[in-house]
């Protein structure tokens, strides 16, 4: 599977449910994560490190590694 990841920032996330519900969409997941990152010693985490370890783990326990 191959995950394509984006970051928006100054979401109003009211605003965006209320316009999805008029829309009639339907929520069909409602999870929370918690997300560590390992990355070599010495890692500057300025955007042009070659790569980082994630291990994300779901409200439900679910544990993905990436």
């Amino acid at each position: 599977m191959q995950e394509i990841e984006t970051k928006i920032l100054e979401v109003n996330v009211e605003e965006i449910k209320e316009k999805l519900k008029i829309l009639g969409v339907k929520e069909i997941q409602n999870i929370k994560f918690a997300i560590d990152w390992y990355g070599p010693k010495g890692l500057t985490h300025d955007g042009d490190d070659p790569w980082y370890l994630r291990i994300r783990t779901t409200s439900g326990g679910k544990n993905e590694l990436s």
